[in-house]
């Protein structure tokens, strides 16, 4: 397994850049109503280039025996290699590097003799639309890609029976994570990206995922975001307070832990008690105000354990940009929500509504 896997990272490792790209937070989250669980994929085929996407987010692509995908190998942050000079003659028998196929550049073909894995390196720029594939667990998270039919012909294959599956290395996972929103295992559907490079491969008797690189994602043109600003109220010693009717919710809530008590806050309402409760130590109270819907994977399992993480020595900085920063609730459909913190920056707090319509904080709500 050790030269399979030293053979894989050879033969990926050569092809991709690192770069970085990054999203605003008003465009990471314009898409976020594109989103649900598998049971309740959203579609959609208007496109809106986003306008903040600075760079490339490419790095080295990975491949795993018997369909896992992600960091578990250790093969998306391989460093860089070398390639087998071997040449794969099975794969595209009649491309020779420099030779194009749908428009994409051969750059290299190789084959591996122990693994005997094809594989076909290709550069490139295509729109291609499909379907992300987001599955997140307890031990891990990853994202695949399958293209629709009529999004084949913009790849460089030349068998369209069958869509490829496609995988990302880690730093083009984390930008779908984060361009969507992410926290609980999803398909999003009609989603358009443009590729830049593809590596196709090929092993005998087994399914084996491509590599693809993203080099920007086309976003779904829908409704702007309705934004509110707001600001938190602060005593002499600069420490946050609840005032009126926020403070009596949040002592009754602190008492019972009831959910119903939440029903008519808004989602800038939610974050002053999750802060307020940051500001207090209050753990357990702060605890209950995570969303505990069954889709979504708790960071802790108990309040025992989340209180244990909080006594670890950490930053307040988040506290302290709160406090300081220029606050924006935004509203980006009926269940999806963020709070602006540091436009600046794409600093950004998210909440969603749970099953009962009530604003909760979200695991890992930093974006």
């Amino acid at each position: 397994m050790d030269n399979v896997k030293k053979e894989i990272q050879g033969a990926i490792n050569h092809e991709m850049k690192d770069s970085k790209s990054t999203f605003s937070e008003f465009e990471k989250q314009k898409v976020r109503n594109r989103i649900n669980t598998r049971e309740k994929s959203i579609k959609n085929t208007r496109y809106l280039l986003p306008k903040a996407l600075t760079g490339v987010a490419v790095a080295s692509f990975i491949f795993i025996v018997g369909g896992f995908v992600g960091s578990q190998t250790g093969l998306f942050d391989a460093p860089l290699g070398e390639h087998s000079n071997t040449q794969a003659d099975e794969l595209f028998p009649n491309l020779m590097v420099g030779d194009q196929i749908n428009g994409w550049t051969l750059v290299e073909k190789n084959r591996f003799k122990e693994s005997k894995l094809l594989t076909a390196s290709f550069r490139g720029s295509s729109a291609v639309t499909g379907t992300i594939k987001y599955t997140k667990n307890q031990s891990s998270a990853y994202a695949t890609f399958i293209p629709d039919q009529d999004s084949l012909a913009n790849l460089p294959i030349d068998d369209y029976s069958l869509a490829p599956i496609i995988a990302f290395n880690s730093k083009d996972q984390q930008l779908v994570e984060k361009t969507f929103g992410l926290a609980a295992s999803a398909d999003i559907e009609g989603v358009t990206l443009i590729l830049n490079q593809y590596i196709v491969k090929h092993k005998e008797n087994e399914v084996i995922q491509d590599e693809a690189a993203i080099e920007r994602i086309l976003l779904p043109k829908e409704d702007e975001p309705i934004q509110k600003p707001f600001s938190i109220q602060k005593d002499s010693e600069n420490r946050m307070v609840l005032q009126g009717h926020l403070n009596s919710i949040y002592n009754e809530f602190k008492s019972t832990k009831t959910d119903d008590l939440l029903a008519e806050l808004s989602p800038s309402d939610v974050f002053q008690l999750w802060m307020y409760a940051e500001e207090i130590k209050d753990y357990r109270t702060q605890y209950a105000l995570f969303i505990d819907d069954k889709q979504y994977v708790k960071t802790f399992e108990t309040v025992e354990e989340y209180i244990d993480a909080k006594k670890e020595p950490n930053s307040s900085s988040l506290l302290q940009s709160v406090k300081e920063g220029q606050l924006n609730e935004v509203i980006v459909n009926d269940g999806t929500s963020y709070i602006s913190i540091e436009e600046e920056l794409g600093l950004g707090f998210g909440l969603s509504k749970d099953e009962k319509g009530i604003w909760k904080v979200n695991w890992s709500p930093i974006q």
